[in-house]
């Protein structure tokens, strides 16, 4: 799946757990968590607590960061794939 900026940002405006959907769209895009923390500069746990809910969601100037990040560095991994490698390597 390609993914798109407006794609991925109506679906995290029609959710409540915006964490979640970051989760969902950052292995949608094949990217791991510490890919993320050192493209955007931010703590790897900081990122890691929006996804987890521990955080109240981003504000809308971080989020857009964060949608053109994945975005921009998509490698095309798809969730079924990356949950089944995940399952492996337990």
């Amino acid at each position: 799946m390609k993914l798109t900026f407006n794609k991925i940002y109506l679906d995290l405006a029609k959710h409540e757990n915006v964490g979640e959907r970051l989760l969902y769209w950052r292995i949608q895009s094949g990217l791991r968590l510490k890919e993320i923390a050192e493209i955007s500069g931010w703590p790897l746990s900081v990122y890691g607590d929006y996804e987890r809910g521990r955080r109240k969601s981003p504000g809308f100037t971080m989020i857009k960061k964060l949608i053109k990040i994945l975005v921009e560095n998509q490698k095309g991994i798809k969730i079924k794939t990356y949950i089944h490698k995940k399952k492996e390597k337990v």
